[in-house]
């Protein structure tokens, strides 16, 4: 395997551990082409895959239809005569009609020769992974999924997967051979794939690349106007909707956001971007690209934000202390934030319920949480704070939260700081209090208050 300095991560089931990053080679198919990015110098595209592979990254995802061929090419001359070569994924299914417009197709034989054509141009003696780009023609997907688990069993490649899938185009082709690898578009301008697709590979154990984790761009920091207005003609992003009005004033608004998250810490706003999305606990790596050398940096940084803040992090980390303490109100200060939108604050009083023993949901007031039962017995809430937590980055829905400082039996470990969902938007986070001094409140001192500070 490639050695890397880098965490690695399973892909899957595959058995290949890849860097949370990798290498996206569709830019360096430059233009001429339907969904080319515009001129792109072969010289400089060679020195950006030899400085991600410098920077630990371990793997690069093409396709054929990258400048039809001319990525799959120029990745092959970077890689040419290394002692260690990268893991090389690629795509098929996207052909050249002869007008520098994309044809689609899933034949047996056109994949095959596909397969054939892109090992030439790549090199190695076989493709470590190999996918179908796009379910189109849609009654054909099985007939070209059957081509790829023929090619595995040839060993011309050694994995398999799918680009642009959805779950019932998955189910389909499953009858035919298991689907081993997922690569869907996911950034925080296109979530789509959360709500069906994301946990449909989880739960299938589906190997999961995101592809456009930075939007194509929107979210690097550097997209601007003005930049837009000047892409050449032959970049795609120049015609499509998320470039111009009235999508672009929102994607240019989160950007910003990204910006105020990025200089808290210290990175780029494009290595926040990809973070969020190798938080999601479906996501093995993500796709990135970049055309120049000295545009690789960003790869660092996310190393950093990735030991900050380690993966699978639930969507909200709570983190609770006591700052002080009264005999009838405390003080508590509570960061509550996804693990890059950082903290959001709660206010600070909390009313105090007098409680007396065990008690049911009855005896919270209105709209809160029930309490936690244990083996030991039911727990008594002291106090109750509810309010709603807003992302910083205005991407995670608003949470109503209700905050519990628990008395009256001990909790067992493990149980002293969780986090309970109750859809479709709040959350309960109960744990045992303590005064700053270290004492325990008192569950039965009395107190006139009967509710939930607002």
């Amino acid at each position: 395997m490639y050695k890397t300095q880098l965490r690695t991560s399973p892909l899957g089931a595959t058995g290949l551990e890849i860097t949370r990053v990798g290498f996206g080679a569709w830019a360096i198919g430059g233009g001429g082409w339907e969904f080319g990015w515009g001129p792109q110098p072969d010289d400089a595209s060679i020195a950006a895959i030899h400085r991600a592979l410098e920077l630990g990254i371990n793997w690069v995802d093409t396709a054929a239809a990258y400048g039809f061929g001319r990525s799959e090419r120029v990745v092959g001359q970077a890689l040419a005569g290394l002692a260690e070569r990268p893991y090389v994924f690629t795509k098929c299914s996207l052909l050249d009609d002869g007008t520098g417009r994309v044809r689609h197709s899933l034949k047996r034989d056109s994949v095959l020769r596909e397969a054939e054509a892109s090992l030439l141009r790549l090199g190695g003696d076989a493709i470590d992974l190999y996918q179908i780009h796009w379910p189109d023609p849609e009654p054909d997907i099985a007939e070209g999924w059957a081509a790829l688990a023929e090619l595995k069993e040839q060993g011309l490649v050694r994995h398999i997967g799918v680009s642009n899938f959805d779950v019932a185009q998955l189910r389909r082709i499953q009858s035919v051979a298991p689907v081993e690898t997922l690569q869907p578009p996911y950034s925080l301008v296109d979530r789509a794939a959360e709500t069906g697709l994301l946990p449909f590979a989880r739960q299938q154990g589906i190997g999961v690349i995101a592809y456009s984790p930075m939007g194509s761009g929107l979210l690097t920091g550097a997209m601007t106007r003005e930049r837009i207005a000047r892409l050449p003609a032959d970049d795609w992003r120049a015609r499509d909707p998320r470039f111009t009005e009235p999508q672009l004033s929102r994607h240019l608004a989160l950007a910003a956001r990204l910006q105020a998250v990025a200089d808290r810490h210290g990175v780029s706003p494009g290595a926040v971007a990809v973070a969020w999305v190798l938080r999601n606990p479906a996501v093995d790596g993500a796709i990135t690209g970049f055309r120049q050398d000295a545009e690789g940096d960003w790869v660092a940084e996310l190393a950093c934000l990735h030991s900050q803040h380690m993966r699978h992090n639930p969507p909200l980390n709570f983190r609770p202390w006591v700052t002080d303490a009264g005999t009838r109100q405390a003080q508590i200060g509570t960061e509550i934030g996804c693990p890059l939108c950082d903290r959001a604050e709660l206010p600070a009083e909390l009313t105090l319920l007098r409680t007396a023993g065990p008690f049911t949901d009855e005896s919270l007031p209105a709209g809160l949480r029930r309490t936690h039962h244990t083996a030991e017995g039911t727990w008594g809430v002291l106090r109750v704070l509810a309010g709603v937590v807003r992302c910083q980055l205005e991407v995670c829905p608003p949470l109503d939260v209700v905050l519990a400082a628990g008395s009256g039996q001990p909790l067992p470990p493990g149980i002293a700081h969780r986090i309970e969902p109750d859809p479709p938007a709040r959350l309960a986070v109960e744990f045992w209090g303590r005064t700053r001094d270290g004492r325990q409140p008192d569950a039965h001192q009395p107190d006139a208050h009967q509710q939930a500070a607002p």
